[in-house]
């Protein structure tokens, strides 16, 4: 599949927080292009209508517009997008013991908090994206 039809999607309605995780995106060089949107809203009519098959889902959990939770419940509840197998990560800074159980019940593939820094942000977002370059998983079978 060709990696420019398989973007990163980030879904982040802080705008300064989403220069930061684009200038951490552009720093790492990734081979995939990288989608930016505020809200879950965007990213499921973006989700209905293409035709890429996105490599992940980078999403923050509160947001103002349709939240990180309910884009995920969305995305399950839609079969033609569910069988897409995309996985779905939170980079967020919110937490806690009952919404992280209410996260991982929405079947997803992690939860980070934000860290601090920018070196931080790189470690871990490059940490995320090399375990799904490496992971077999159904968006990589031809």
């Amino acid at each position: 599949m060709n990696q420019n039809t398989q973007p990163i999607i980030v879904v982040e309605d802080d705008a300064e927080d989403r220069e930061i995780l684009k200038e951490v995106l552009e720093s790492l060089k990734l081979p995939f292009p990288v989608k930016y949107f505020d809200e879950g809203r965007a990213v499921l009519d973006y989700l209905r209508t293409t035709k890429d098959h996105p490599f992940i889902i980078l999403t923050d959990v509160n947001m103002s517009g349709m939240n990180g939770i309910r884009l995920r419940e969305e995305i399950m509840k839609d079969e033609a997008l569910r069988v897409k197998s995309i996985p779905f990560v939170f980079v967020s800074t919110s937490d806690g013991k009952d919404m992280l159980h209410k996260i991982y019940d929405l079947q997803v593939q992690g939860y980070f908090e934000k860290p601090n820094t920018l070196s931080g942000m790189k470690t871990q977002l490059s940490l995320i994206i090399q375990y799904w370059m490496e992971c077999r998983h159904p968006n990589q079978v031809k």
